[in-house]
């Protein structure tokens, strides 16, 4: 699993999550991030993030997400 920050320093991580989704198809990804709109989160499944976690929510709410995605 890998959880990802929206700010990335080379590539946005929408540019960044379909190349690592081809190099580890069976890897959930995360974006966690500060705010989404619905714009950003179509976007964001579009380029293979399984789910976006809000920073100001709860870290149960991460947490949640991740054992829900988990393999296994």
């Amino acid at each position: 699993m890998l959880v990802l920050d929206f700010a990335m320093p080379v590539m946005s991580v929408l540019q960044a999550a379909p190349m690592l989704r081809r190099m580890m198809p069976r890897v959930p990804i995360i974006l966690f991030m500060l705010y989404a709109d619905s714009r950003l989160k179509e976007e964001a499944a579009a380029a293979g993030i399984a789910a976006v976690v809000s920073k100001n929510a709860a870290v149960a709410t991460l947490v949640s997400k991740a054992q829900l995605l988990a393999p296994g």
